[in-house]
């Protein structure tokens, strides 16, 4: 199947991931671990892409911390939407179409949240978003967990789904089509010789509580235990998504 495109999912990307709960948890865990474990809020000017970047919340994000900040991604209505969102005052500087094919290099920062599972080949798009960054450059990727999507089924009584092995999407809703196991991006990374400084689950629990807990209610709660248990297993191998930040060799 190749690259999936969300110029069809738009709109049920934005009710259901971009601006529900969940989606929030997950940037707000995200971004706390960004914090914590570079300097992108200490040193100022780096040169960001944020690949595959949907409606570009995070590339504001990065903007607003000083950087000097490239937007991409494949869908054009993604693309219109992100441009509408940063407005006419914005520095960010909007590339469209496949990261595969951008001439970008020597960048300081690379952020690739949760677009390689949407890949035809997902390793060699990951090798060629390494070729970008510079030696001592920082990778930030998070990517939808396999194992996760295992236990759900598991929880859901979905045995026939656990047994068949199956578990990429068809392109047309917003399951991957190439959910990634953890094993698989950690040989990826040892193959490239870039070292972890952090690896964390995103969303770690809240996808797994029983549907009679008020999350909007008990939100506080979640996110609080979402940052303490993050950073550690089981929960980082059992989180709906795992970030992991990297740097490349010098």
């Amino acid at each position: 199947m190749p690259d999936v495109s969300f110029e069809h999912l738009i709109d049920h990307y934005k009710n259901k991931i971009q601006q529900g709960i969940k989606g929030d948890i997950r940037a707000e865990i995200s971004k706390y671990h960004i914090l914590n474990h570079t300097s992108l809020d200490q040193v100022k000017n780096l040169r960001i892409a944020d690949l595959g970047a949907g409606l570009g919340d995070f590339s504001l994000w990065f903007e607003s911390l000083g950087h000097q900040v490239f937007y991409n991604d494949i869908s054009p209505a993604m693309v219109h939407n992100a441009s509408l969102c940063f407005g006419k005052d914005s520095s960010i500087e909007i590339l469209s179409g496949p990261f595969q094919q951008l001439n970008l290099i020597d960048l300081d920062v690379i952020h690739i949240q949760a677009v390689l599972e949407w890949l035809e080949d997902p390793e060699a798009g990951f090798n060629c978003a390494i070729n970008m960054l510079k030696p001592g450059g920082t990778l930030v990727l998070s990517f939808f967990n396999l194992e996760s999507l295992i236990v759900k089924n598991l929880f859901k009584g979905n045995y026939y789904k656990v047994d068949s092995g199956q578990f990429g999407g068809d392109g047309k809703g917003l399951t991957p089509i190439n959910p990634l196991d953890k094993k698989s991006v950690l040989t990826w990374i040892q193959k490239n010789n870039l070292n972890i400084i952090n690896m964390a689950g995103l969303r770690s629990f809240v996808d797994y509580v029983n549907p009679t807990v008020p999350v909007k209610e008990r939100l506080l709660d979640i996110v609080r235990l979402e940052k303490e248990l993050s950073g550690r297993e089981p929960y980082i191998s059992m989180a709906r998504y795992i970030q992991v930040i990297c740097v490349k060799p010098e």
